[in-house]
């Protein structure tokens, strides 16, 4: 969520358990059953073939699956059948496979932390040399990035069980991913097409946009209209990305908890911003991002309370991702709004914590 300046005018638990509120839930049993494979795809044939989740495509043969090796990462689209086993399964599930798969990902990960640490080293030493403008923030930005991939080294993608939990996750949350992000991909096509018709972002701000001044003087219709404008085709893209991949964890939880959190969440973001105005000496708030933020807490939170629904660690890696979040936008823009994206985080995570999931068999 960007600010813009004022000169631009689950089921029932142990009864040790305190009540909890809860809503109605429409699906979200994934939470209950993701680690039955056999609720996966079946492949009909009785053979080595490899399947692409997303466009449903497939490739035959075992040398053809063994290409995949070098590639596989534990949210790979790719999950593979073998003979025998009709299942389609994230390659770690294949006995065969498994230990060249995960040696495979564990140099690809050594790889990656190295490249991470040499980025901070010359972005620290530039940063001590010759300073500019951002250099510190994008050494921060480096620093932060390599703590967080070295801790979820550390507490998952050392053991190869956790990283067969996170896989077999990620492919049952995918089963359901193309009706959801669909869905996402049509409402922001609509937002991006509207903001379209004005002449530039500034426009469709003082028109639609939460300007704080137009809502002190009682144009509080802004209040629905204002988090769906955006800065440029950049905010909207980062915004549409983020937005695709927090609603397809968040509704394998609770669709209907993730959509009134997303909701929520961008008044309260909107809310606190303009609370805090008369010290950020912002006029307007744009963006989605708050609500986002919330989808992100309410995961969070989700997964504090019942970490048995989720694969290892997933409380501590939903952390740290938000950490990342919350800073990188001020390394690609100065008028990322903290206060929003601190509310929205808040307002989803208490939402979480206060309102209980009830899980479909």
């Amino acid at each position: 969520m960007l600010v813009m300046p004022l000169c631009n005018g689950w089921n029932n638990y142990p009864e040790r358990r305190p009540p909890r509120l809860s809503l109605p839930m429409s699906g979200g049993g994934i939470m209950r059953n993701w680690r039955d494979i056999d609720t996966l795809p079946q492949n009909t044939d009785d053979g080595w073939s490899a399947r692409d989740g997303w466009v449903e495509k497939a490739i035959i043969g075992k040398n053809a699956v063994e290409k995949l090796i070098k590639y596989w990462h534990p949210f790979s689209d790719w999950t593979v059948a073998s003979p025998g086993n009709a299942t389609y399964l994230p390659m770690l599930d294949i006995e065969i496979l498994k230990t060249e798969v995960f040696k495979s990902f564990t140099r690809r990960n050594y790889f990656s932390l190295l490249l991470l640490a040499l980025a901070s080293m010359l972005f620290g030493i530039t940063n001590i040399i010759r300073p500019t403008g951002n250099s510190a923030q994008i050494f921060y930005a480096t620093i932060i990035t390599l703590q967080v991939a070295l801790v979820d080294y550390l507490l998952v993608n050392r053991d190869i069980k956790k990283v067969r939990d996170r896989a077999l996750f990620a492919a049952q949350i995918r089963k359901n991913e193309r009706r959801t992000i669909t869905t996402c991909t049509l409402l922001m096509l609509v937002i991006g097409l509207i903001q379209l018709f004005f002449a530039d972002a500034d426009a469709a701000m003082m028109a639609y946009g939460s300007v704080f001044s137009k809502l002190a003087e009682g144009e509080v219709w802004r209040v629905l209209t204002g988090p769906f404008i955006h800065q440029d085709l950049a905010h909207w893209s980062t915004n549409f990305f983020v937005l695709c991949v927090a609603v397809v964890i968040g509704c394998a939880i609770s669709p209907v908890h993730t959509i009134v959190v997303f909701f929520i969440a961008c008044f309260t973001s909107m809310g606190a911003s303009w609370a805090m105005s008369p010290y950020t000496h912002y006029d307007a708030v744009l963006g989605i991002s708050g609500g986002i933020f919330g989808i992100a807490g309410y995961i969070n939170s989700s997964a504090l309370k019942y970490p048995e629904l989720f694969p290892s660690h997933f409380f501590w890696t939903c952390s740290h991702l938000n950490l990342v979040d919350l800073y990188l936008p001020y390394v690609l823009n100065p008028d990322s709004s903290l206060t929003a994206h601190l509310s929205g985080l808040a307002t989803g995570f208490a939402w979480g914590l206060l309102f209980r999931i009830r899980l479909t068999a």
